[in-house]
């Protein structure tokens, strides 16, 4: 009589979890004009900054409404550090002006 090894039961492969793709993001697309308009917009001062919080806000167009928060993030972040160099420069400016004008008058 012929035993038989826990292993030559018949295999049964794991059931591995079916897989549900999402559908894709059909979100609506920028034409070549609406970029050309978004470009000469902010070639434009104070209407750049207008319709780029415009854009901001707009939620019908995700990839425009993102691009002009990062450009209101780096507009900020550049203000801010245009705002810092020009107080080193002129504390540094002041510095130099006041040990000039201190030196004259002790020089006879």
């Amino acid at each position: 009589m012929s035993e038989q090894s826990p292993y030559s039961a018949q295999y049964q492969p794991p059931v591995q979890p079916v897989f549900v793709q999402p559908p894709p993001d059909y979100s609506p697309t920028i034409t070549k004009g609406e970029w050309f308009l978004y470009l000469i917009l902010q070639m434009i001062p104070f209407v750049n900054i207008v319709m780029l919080i415009v854009y901001a806000l707009d939620n019908t167009k995700p990839s425009r409404a993102n691009l002009a928060k990062v450009n209101l993030i780096f507009l900020a972040v550049s203000i801010v550090l245009a705002i810092l160099i020009f107080v080193v420069f002129f504390l540094c400016l002041g510095a130099f002006a006041g040990g000039m004008a201190s030196e004259l008058q002790t020089s006879p």
